[in-house]
C-alpha cells in the first residue's frame, strides 16, 4: 500500500502515543469532543426545526377599514381628516 504524507504522520503519531501509553486517553477525548458536536448539531437542527414552525404559526392579523374614518364627513372634515392618516402607514403629526 501506499501512504501519502499526513496520512504517514498520522500513523507515525498515533504509534508513538500507543509506545508512550497516551494513546487511549487521547482517543477516549476525541471521542468526548465527537459526542459533544453531535450534540450540538443536534441542538441546531431541533432549534431550527422549532423556529421553521413558530414562523409558520404567525399570527396575521386580518385586514380591514378604519369604520370610524367614515365619521364627519358631512359634519366636520377635521374628524374626516384624522382618521384618514390614522388610518395610512405613516401618522403626520401637524
Amino acid at each position: 500500500q501506499s501512504w501519502g504524507r499526513q496520512g504517514l504522520q498520522a500513523i507515525v503519531s498515533a504509534l508513538g502515543k500507543h509506545f508512550e501509553g497516551t494513546l487511549r486517553p487521547y482517543v477516549e477525548q476525541v471521542a468526548k469532543l465527537r459526542d459533544q458536536v453531535e450534540a450540538i448539531t443536534d441542538r441546531i437542527q431541533i432549534s431550527a426545526e422549532v423556529a421553521e414552525r413558530v414562523v409558520k404559526r404567525v399570527y396575521e392579523p386580518k385586514q380591514g377599514g378604519l369604520p370610524a374614518r367614515r365619521m364627519g364627513l358631512g359634519q366636520s372634515s377635521g374628524l374626516h381628516k384624522f382618521f384618514t392618516r390614522l388610518s395610512q402607514p405613516t401618522i403626520e403629526l401637524s
